[in-house]
């Protein structure tokens, strides 16, 4: 599934040429919290999985706040279309 969805997002980035340092991130990003995920043990304290979700579920919003924020806005009303 990661692989497909990774897929399809650097087939839509074939499309529209420009690939941003972003989508690399992203893509080494997941890739490493899934490898984590299934190949290491679970912690010794209960309460570390809490934690450590709260983290990296921060990060992941704040992350796309940036990428959002870093957006270029096209009004419809100006007649201008996305490069």
């Amino acid at each position: 599934m990661l692989v497909g969805h990774l897929a399809v997002g650097f087939v839509a980035k074939r499309i529209e040429p420009k690939v941003s340092l972003g989508t690399f991130v992203l893509a080494a990003l997941l890739t490493l919290a899934w490898y984590n995920n299934i190949a290491g043990p679970p912690p010794p304290n209960p309460n570390a999985i809490g934690i450590s979700s709260l983290i990296f579920f921060s990060l992941t919003i704040a992350w796309a706040y940036w990428m959002n924020w870093r957006r270029p806005f096209y009004s419809s009303s100006s007649g201008a279309t996305p490069k």
